[in-house]
């Protein structure tokens, strides 16, 4: 059986399959959490035009050393990665920080992913 689909016409099997999986993304959606771990990925890189807004970088963060020129990045593990995590916003937004040095550095992080 084909059911129609606006202009096009698609396998029965299909949609259901779409429905069912669209029903099931509401559904964590509405009663999930976000996945988090203890382990996370800080990446790291040199602004060299630097904002006007940088905040000082938080005592509590560890930096990545630098793996290329003006970055780097690197796996941390439980009290590192909750300090990460609780400082720095997520979210994979790059946020500028001024280290004591006068450096100003773009940080990221990502929660790892349990094959990593």
């Amino acid at each position: 059986m084909r059911r129609a689909h606006g202009t096009a016409s698609y396998d029965a099997a299909l949609v259901t399959a779409r429905d069912r999986l669209a029903h099931l993304a509401d559904r964590v959606a509405a009663q999930g959490r976000d996945y988090s771990t203890d382990r996370v990925r800080l990446s790291a890189e040199q602004v060299t035009t630097p904002a006007t807004s940088a905040t000082p970088l938080p005592g509590d963060v560890s930096l990545p050393p630098e793996t290329q020129a003006r970055s780097g990045s690197k796996d941390y593990k439980g009290n590192k990665a909750h300090a990460i995590a609780r400082l720095i916003p997520g979210g994979g937004s790059w946020h500028v920080y001024r280290t004591s040095a006068g450096k100003h550095l773009a940080l990221s992080w990502r929660y790892l992913l349990p094959h990593e």
